[in-house]
């Protein structure tokens, strides 16, 4: 199986959307705030725990 190169590297592209990208800027994940059902009571919360969840993902990945 092929692994994407680490470093890996987030971006908060908006509200919606956090992006993990590998080391050579190819897209691994990309989570989505939709799936989440997300709404206007609950926003600021869901981005938080998606920032936080992204960040779990990437940092065990780099730490191998």
């Amino acid at each position: 199986m092929k692994q994407a190169p680490t470093p890996w590297t987030l971006v908060q592209n908006s509200w919606q959307y956090t992006t993990i990208y590998d080391a050579e800027g190819n897209i691994v994940c990309r989570l989505d705030l939709e799936d989440w059902n997300v709404t206007e009571d609950n926003q600021d919360e869901l981005e938080a725990v998606q920032t936080q969840i992204a960040r779990r993902i990437i940092d065990a990945v780099n730490s191998r």
